[in-house]
C-alpha cells in the first residue's frame, strides 16, 4: 500500500521588503528571489499557475504525517458504514 509523508509547520506572518532581493527570470520563466545579502534563494512565482512560493527551511518543531491509500471498498459497505440515509439527499 503506497504512503505519502508529510511535515506541517507555521511560520510567523512578517512583511518582506521586495527592496531586499534581486529579482530574475529562471530557465523556466519563473521569478525568484534571491537575498541581497547572501543570494539564498528565497521566492519563486510561477505566472502561469500563479502560484507563489516562499522557500524557508523544515522547523524542528514541525508535525510529521503519513497519508496511507485505503484498501477498496463497495460503494454500499462504504455509505453504511458512514451511516448514510436517503434523506441526506433532496432533489428538487
Amino acid at each position: 500500500m503506497k504512503a505519502f509523508r508529510f511535515k506541517v509547520f507555521e511560520l510567523p506572518t512578517i512583511p518582506f521588503d521586495p527592496a531586499d532581493y534581486k529579482w530574475s527570470l529562471n530557465k523556466g520563466g519563473n521569478l525568484e528571489g534571491h537575498t541581497n545579502h547572501a543570494g539564498d534563494h528565497t521566492f519563486t512565482w510561477q505566472p502561469n499557475g500563479g502560484q507563489f512560493t516562499i522557500l524557508r527551511p523544515v522547523s524542528g518543531s514541525a508535525r510529521s504525517f503519513e497519508v496511507k491509500k485505503p484498501a477498496p471498498q463497495e460503494p454500499e459497505e462504504l455509505l453504511e458504514s458512514i451511516g448514510y440515509s436517503q434523506d441526506w439527499v433532496t432533489f428538487l
